[in-house]
């Protein structure tokens, strides 16, 4: 990616953007942001994105981030996370003690 490019993060687990988050956070509107590409987290269910991503406002400037022409490419995550395996009040470990709710 190129300084300007707009990545899009978009997860329904509000804890997975949170992780994302920090680990991009050099990449989320500071003060070098013309300079890195940027990283936009959304909280959104995959589904719901061609009607979520055209009313999402760059964090610094505030005008809108997606271009008339759509976007370049998209890169799906479809699995679940260790994390949510692994932490029991999360509703997936089915190894673990704890409730089994596997929605999202």
């Amino acid at each position: 990616m190129k300084p300007g490019d707009v990545l899009f993060g978009c997860d329904v687990d509000p804890t997975a953007l949170s992780t994302a988050s920090k680990r991009l956070e050099n990449y989320i509107g500071g003060k070098n942001f013309e300079s890195l590409p940027l990283f936009v987290p959304v909280q959104s269910n995959f589904c719901d994105l061609a009607s979520v991503l055209p009313s999402i406002q760059h964090p610094i400037t505030q005008e809108r981030i997606l271009p008339e022409d759509g976007v370049d490419g998209i890169l799906l995550d479809l699995g679940v996370s260790s994390h949510q395996i692994d932490t029991a009040e999360r509703g997936f470990a089915f190894m673990k003690d704890g409730p089994l709710d596997m929605r999202m």
